[in-house]
């Protein structure tokens, strides 16, 4: 607002309040001061206009002299919010009185602060902009203009000069159907549809739907008969590789071996049609078996000529269960391995180490022997370990070396002995110490012992 206050006659009767200040929010006010005393005695060197807005806030505005009339600016910011204050304006005039020497405060005139509301809150405005005040209507006015509103319900309506709107949610749209990808929310009535729909499809009544669940186990295999084809057990060996039984066409069982995703080995247990009970059935049966040997018949037995060790008798030759290539093998722990090279061709072998033995929760260190035999391989042969440096780490005595050690000449037959330490390398990974022996050529006795009762 651009306005005036005349202090004159308040400044001579302070009894008489000065006229009320009114101002808009969010304007700021030019004032003029008008009828500062001047008389003979008081000489007026600064005058200051003293306002507090509506928030409660107090604030200082020093006015200009400018051609024999004091002015005062108070910027917008003082009156951001509406209302009323009493007393709210006051003038303040400093200078000299009677004595022309002491400096001399006076309070020339008070008067209300009124804060009127701005034009629909709008913004100053900007030439060729148009805007348009919000009004609020408790229901629909029968004659609505431009931009009246009402609440209809949860939603918002607003007149645009044609037609009402509605705004809803984000889009203001709502879809009459269920939608898959739709963003918009969805009627009642189109939720009620798409579930009343589904049910719908159903079959009516309990003999439909006892044919409908029938119909849907046609092929199934059944807990009296039929053939079953497919994979049906799984058993995991490591980490990496399983076991997977299947049943044929012809009834023969076949076992799947993979490591990772790649089948590896398939062996075939022909069973003449009958499937997995046939295999089973070639089992003998041990029941009434005596479950120890006598230390008499121990002896026998070790008085055998010829006859294999206990180590050659705890022997897993893997190459004929885990895998149909020749070059890939997975060692047991806690016993001893064989691996025989391929006559004449073998160049390189992937080895798997086996998992540590789990004993009543209690996990053992692993400990196992790794036979080689080499010896009618025209060509060396190397030993590749799968995981070596990410999931384990050799160490080898301390003159020998590990990618010497891992290369078995030809001819040669060699043992590998491995055992777990505890130590670590890289703060994580398992260390196993690896020896190995290379065996000279076998030499027969010509000399046995036979013993026994």
């Amino acid at each position: 607002m651009i306005g005036n206050m005349a202090v004159r006659i308040t400044a001579d009767r302070p009894n008489f309040p000065l006229g009320t200040l009114f101002v808009r929010a969010g304007s700021a006010a030019n004032i003029a001061l008008v009828g500062v005393p001047v008389r003979p005695g008081v000489n007026v060197t600064a005058l200051a206009l003293r306002v507090e807005n509506v928030d409660g806030a107090t604030a200082d505005y020093a006015a200009r002299a400018i051609g024999g009339v004091w002015v005062v600016d108070v910027p917008a910011s003082h009156f951001a919010t509406v209302g009323s204050v009493a007393g709210g304006v006051s003038v303040w005039a400093t200078g000299t009185g009677a004595d022309g020497e002491t400096p001399r405060a006076w309070c020339v005139g008070v008067g209300d602060l009124e804060v009127l509301t701005a034009d629909a809150d709008a913004p100053a405005p900007a030439p060729g902009q148009t805007f348009w005040p919000l009004r609020m209507f408790d229901a629909a006015p029968t004659t609505p203009t431009k931009y009246n509103a009402y609440i209809d319900g949860a939603a918002l309506k607003i007149w645009n000069g044609v037609a009402w709107i509605t705004i809803s949610g984000g889009s203001g749209t709502v879809d009459d159907t269920v939608t898959r990808t739709s963003a918009n929310p969805v009627k009642s009535s189109g939720i009620w549809g798409a579930i009343w729909g589904a049910l719908t499809a159903l079959p009516t009544g309990f003999a439909a739907i006892y044919d409908w669940v029938v119909a849907q186990l046609a092929g199934k295999l059944s807990t009296s008969g039929g053939t079953m084809t497919g994979d049906f057990a799984i058993l995991h060996v490591s980490t990496n590789t399983k076991n997977v039984f299947r049943a044929g066409s012809g009834g023969d069982l076949f076992l799947d071996t993979y490591y990772g995703s790649s089948l590896v080995r398939t062996v075939q247990f022909p069973v003449n049609g009958s499937g997995l009970i046939a295999l089973v059935s070639q089992i003998p049966d041990i029941s009434g078996k005596q479950d120890a040997l006598s230390a008499a018949q121990l002896a026998n037995i070790a008085a055998v000529p010829g006859k294999a060790d206990a180590a050659d008798l705890r022997y897993r030759i893997l190459g004929a269960l885990y895998n149909s290539r020749d070059d890939f093998y997975i060692l047991a722990d806690r016993t001893v391995n064989l691996i025989t090279a391929q006559s004449g061709i073998a160049e390189s072998i992937d080895i798997e180490l086996p998992e540590a033995v789990t004993v009543d929760g209690v996990r053992y260190c692993r400990d196992f022997i790794l036979d080689v035999d080499n010896s009618a391989n025209a060509n060396d042969l190397a030993l590749e370990f799968t995981a070596l440096g990410v999931d384990y780490a050799f160490v080898p005595l301390e003159d020998d070396s590990i990618s010497e050690m891992m290369t078995i000449g030809s001819g040669e037959r060699v043992r590998l002995y491995f055992t777990e330490t505890p130590y670590t390398k890289n703060g994580s990974l398992p260390v196993i110490n690896v020896a190995r022996v290379t065996l000279g050529d076998f030499v027969t006795s010509t000399t046995t012992t036979q013993g026994g009762n």
